[in-house]
């Protein structure tokens, strides 16, 4: 079993804020529903099967209970979603500091990064002599080119 190491932290909490949704209210009302659209589907369910009735009528109640299946099934969703989300827990943290920094902090920053600082700089100027060079010949070509014509020039 290994062993985890302890922060430590030498700055207080400046501000802390708690944010919590009750959802009790909405999963007694989703109860509530399902209870009311299952009691309706199983009256529907007799009506379909009591004997005596016309095409007509079987047709409506057919239309409705499936109307209210629908309707169930979707409430049994938005049941379990809200149960979900009282089962899980979510826990954000956000931790900010407003204490001020010491005039040596930026200083020792600086010096903490100076190996990386170095090596970026160096890298950036090798790349720009990538770039430079191909220029550099281009223009020099060109201004060898000139002097030779130049002195021609003068010569005649």
């Amino acid at each position: 079993m290994g062993v985890v190491p302890r922060l430590r932290s030498t700055t207080a909490a400046t501000s802390r804020s708690t944010q919590a949704e009750d959802l009790a209210g909405p999963i007694r009302e989703g109860e509530k529903k399902l209870a009311m659209l299952t009691a309706y589907r199983a009256e529907l369910e007799a009506l379909r099967k009591r004997p005596g009735n016309d095409v007509d009528a079987l047709i409506k109640v057919t239309h409705e209970l499936a109307a209210v299946q629908s309707e169930l099934e979707e409430a049994n969703g938005k049941q379990a979603q809200r149960v979900q989300r009282v089962e899980t827990e979510i826990l954000n943290i956000s931790i900010q500091s407003d204490r001020s920094k010491s005039f040596w902090r930026p200083i020792a920053l600086a010096m903490s990064n100076f190996g990386g600082s170095l090596s970026q700089g160096i890298s950036s100027t090798i790349t720009g002599l990538a770039y430079l060079l191909p220029w550099a010949l281009v223009i020099g070509l060109v201004i060898g080119v000139s002097r030779k014509l130049w002195r021609r020039r003068k010569l005649h």
